[in-house]
């Protein structure tokens, strides 16, 4: 009973020994050297460092603190990644928009063709109205000549409406200009829709 008591009481007294002992720290010095010791002097506590017990074996590893320039390239990942799933997101949601609103990639040429349409519509109303106010101002212009050859001064009103006549000739342009770039618009963004539509539909089908 002694014997064992004894052997308990060593066995404890090691166990304490080995469990007060410092732990060792590595370190890489200035050099490039490996240097082992107690404690990370002050100057080497931002770089990677190993911590060994009484066997040699490493116990823990504790990275050394990034740079700010690695700190600003993570967030800079970061931030891009982030983007770029808002942008698949964005576009996820789109597709199936897309597939929602049409059957067939029939129907996106059809309903691009009607807005088109109703483009095309202001714009021969509007080379109507534009050659009937360039008559106008042809009129108003060729009277106010004749006040030039009599060399008397041409009236006020006729002066105010040619001007009035120039802008909305000026206006009507800028209308029709407007419309074509609308039509323009429409059919790059069906056309587009068109044969996204359609690789969705063969992605979708070979699944």
């Amino acid at each position: 009973m002694t014997t064992i008591r004894s052997i308990l009481l060593v066995s404890a007294a090691l166990l304490y020994a080995q469990g007060s002992m410092a732990a060792i720290k590595c370190w890489t010095n200035h050099e490039g050297h490996r240097e082992c010791g107690n404690y990370v002097p002050p100057e080497f506590s931002q770089k990677e460092t190993r911590t060994l017990n009484e066997r040699g074996m490493t116990t823990e590893v504790r990275r050394r603190a990034m740079t700010r320039e690695e700190q600003q390239q993570i967030a800079d990942k970061q931030r891009v990644e982030a983007l770029a799933k808002k942008e698949r997101d964005e576009q996820a949601i789109k597709d199936q928009v897309l597939l929602s609103t049409f059957l067939k990639p029939e129907e996106i040429i059809a309903a691009r063709d009607r807005k088109i349409s109703v483009l095309d519509g202001y714009l021969e109303l509007s080379k109507i109205t534009l050659g009937k106010l360039n008559k106008k101002l042809d009129v108003e212009q060729k009277k106010a000549a004749k006040y030039k050859e009599r060399e008397k001064p041409v009236p006020d009103a006729a002066v105010e409406q040619i001007k009035f006549l120039n802008q909305q000739i000026l206006d009507k342009k800028a209308f029709m200009a407007q419309k074509e770039a609308e039509k323009k618009e429409i059919s790059e963004k069906y056309d587009a829709d068109h044969k996204h539509f359609i690789e969705l539909k063969q992605q979708r089908r070979r699944r």
